[in-house]
């Protein structure tokens, strides 16, 4: 559950913080490179947080880590992608609120020692990390959507 539990984690942490936006405005070099310096500041303080081993600190540290997430998640959807990257951005960001409400579950299947609920959710955390690089990646970000361990 472990393994499990960090890449979710890492998944949502350091996809979380991409950005997505209404495009135009600046350069997609310059967006990129602000939003990569969002999601830096996110992985630096998930990391902060230490990686949870057991269900009760998964809680403790999903308590902590969605509304780190949540606000840079904030910070990177006022960005403003340019409109040939916009599009794929913005799936970017709607895996990432799909990973936050997979953390919220997590944290609930946890308290409630559901293995079987886990499982499933490691399941859907696995093919969600996948997508999630592979839209990042096709946005050209560096930091942004790329799953590090925890």
């Amino acid at each position: 559950m472990r393994r499990t539990v960090i890449t979710l984690i890492a998944l949502t942490a350091t996809a979380a913080v991409a950005g997505c936006g209404g495009g135009g405005g600046e350069s997609k070099a310059d967006y990129i490179k602000r939003a990569d310096a969002i999601c830096l500041d996110a992985t630096k303080q998930l990391r902060a947080l230490g990686s949870p081993a057991t269900p009760a600190q998964f809680q403790r540290f999903a308590a902590k880590a969605i509304p780190i997430i949540e606000a840079h998640l904030r910070q990177v959807r006022a960005l403003h992608p340019p409109k040939d990257i916009a599009p794929k951005a913005n799936r970017v960001f709607d895996n990432v609120d799909q990973g936050i409400q997979l953390v919220r579950r997590l944290a609930t299947a946890a308290r409630k020692s559901d293995a079987i609920a886990l499982q499933k959710l490691a399941s859907e955390a696995a093919v969600l990390s996948s997508k999630t690089g592979t839209d990042a990646k096709a946005v050209g970000f560096k930091e942004c959507g790329r799953t590090t361990a925890l």
